[in-house]
């Protein structure tokens, strides 16, 4: 429980300080190099800590979760979803825009959901 509770805060503490990443670094430097920083690193990076913090919270009231194998998976996922998102350049179609943020979160929305439905009755299955 003490691992899962440092996790939480720890991606928490990630997401708040890259949201204010770009607005610290517009003030140091060139406007131009904060726009790309912002659009190519940090917004694909929030898109993806944000669904991924959410299910550590939702982590810390499951049991017989092994915190190893969690661990292990969530960092797989979180490095194939952001080396995705980065792929993704910015297209819009008639119907909607998509960029490399929001394709991170949607990626790591659906893998959060997947992998929570499938730990809840794995375990609420092994209360029985």
């Amino acid at each position: 429980m003490k691992e899962k509770t440092i996790l939480f805060i720890a991606l928490l503490i990630c997401v708040v300080f890259l949201n204010f990443l770009p607005n610290f670094l517009c003030s140091q430097l060139d406007d131009n190099c904060i726009f790309q920083l912002s659009t190519r690193f940090t917004n694909p990076a929030i898109g993806l800590l944000i669904p991924i913090t959410v299910l550590s919270l939702f982590f810390l009231f499951l049991k017989n979760v092994y915190f190893k194998f969690y661990l292990t998976s969530l960092s797989i996922a979180s490095i194939v979803i952001f080396l995705v998102s980065l792929g993704i350049s910015s297209e819009c179609s008639l119907v909607m825009c998509l960029s490399s943020g929001q394709s991170a979160l949607i990626l790591s929305s659906i893998f959060s959901i997947i992998f929570f439905s499938v730990q809840f009755f794995k375990s609420r299955k092994s209360h029985k």
